[in-house]
């Protein structure tokens, strides 16, 4: 199972590394929200959506699981 986390990183064209750099988090970190394994913290959802000006509804969206 994944998070639609990875279809918004694809589309930005960033790999795990450069996404989890850009909002403060290690690779690891978001890997594990990314694909499902670990629920994203308020202050992760926070830093996805202040750099890349999402409100915290669509954050939500993204954390959705799709069935892989």
């Amino acid at each position: 199972m994944r998070t639609r986390l990875k279809l918004f990183r694809i589309k930005h064209k960033l790999t795990q590394e450069q996404i989890a750099e850009k909002i403060g988090y290690g690779r690891m970190t978001y890997a594990n929200v990314e694909n499902g394994k670990r629920n994203p913290s308020k202050n992760f959802c926070v830093a996805l959506g202040k750099h890349f000006g999402l409100s915290l509804s669509k954050v939500s969206e993204l954390m959705v699981i799709d069935e892989d």
